[in-house]
């Protein structure tokens, strides 16, 4: 089995290109990004995370997006700087290159969270800073993805997930200081639960009933009626470091 993200389809985001702003927001909240930086975004997937980045700053910053899988490497804008290297090893980056390094829900693809989170510490310039946030390990939306993902997406999927003080510890041993943790309850939003099954389904490449989806979505996830429409669960661990000057 490959350690790529799910292949999802575009029209997820593209419909639904804010439901999940808050996961994004609290990451991008744990950094200082101004006009004249470089970005690295690891596991870019499409660039969710650096088309933000670069929109918010005027185009005014270097993104580089780390993604190894072709197919979604292919879906990352020219505006970016899209990289085909593996997460453990960004062989295209030189050390003390870049200002600041996210990523968003990609640290579970990595095969050695250590080797990752070193190789951030060695691209970041003094005083860089770093900010990930990713599935807690034992959590729902880790059993969503290794149980449910896993059986109904033709890739399959098996995650490496973070842990509390765990994934900290490997954060200082890097060499980082200034490590914070944080559990972040972020909640995807829509407007109705019709669009919940259709971004599910979309996002994570499911291939199976909408029975069957359906019950599965109530099943693993609390589900709440809003004014403004529908929220589902979403609760992640989010870590932040700088890099030693």
């Amino acid at each position: 089995m490959n350690n790529f993200p799910a292949i999802s389809d575009p029209l997820a985001m593209q419909r639904f290109p804010e439901a999940r702003h808050r996961e994004r927001d609290a990451l991008l909240a744990l950094v200082e990004i101004t006009e004249g930086m470089s970005v690295v975004d690891i596991q870019a997937a499409g660039g969710y995370m650096a088309d933000k980045i670069f929109q918010q700053y005027q185009r005014q910053v270097t993104c580089y997006c780390i993604e190894p899988c072709d197919a979604l490497r292919q879906r990352i804008s020219p505006n970016h700087i899209a990289l085909a290297d593996p997460v453990e090893r960004f062989y295209s980056l030189d050390d003390g290159a870049v200002d600041v390094v996210v990523g968003l829900a990609g640290l579970h693809h990595s095969k050695s969270h250590q080797s990752t989170i070193t190789e951030c510490y060695r691209v970041l310039k003094p005083a860089g800073q770093f900010a990930v946030c990713d599935v807690l390990d034992g959590s729902n939306i880790a059993r969503w993805l290794d149980e449910f993902v896993d059986q109904y997406n033709p890739a399959g999927h098996s995650g490496l997930f973070v842990a509390p003080q765990k994934t900290s510890a490997l954060i200082r041993r890097a060499g980082f200081v200034g490590v914070e943790e944080k559990v972040v309850n972020v909640p995807w939003q829509f407007p109705c639960f019709d669009d919940v099954m259709f971004f599910f389904r979309s996002l994570f490449g499911l291939v199976c009933d909408d029975k069957t989806l359906r019950q599965a979505i109530v099943n693993y996830f609390s589900i709440s009626d809003r004014d403004d429409g529908i929220e589902v669960e979403w609760q992640l661990l989010y870590l932040s470091g700088v890099k030693h000057v």
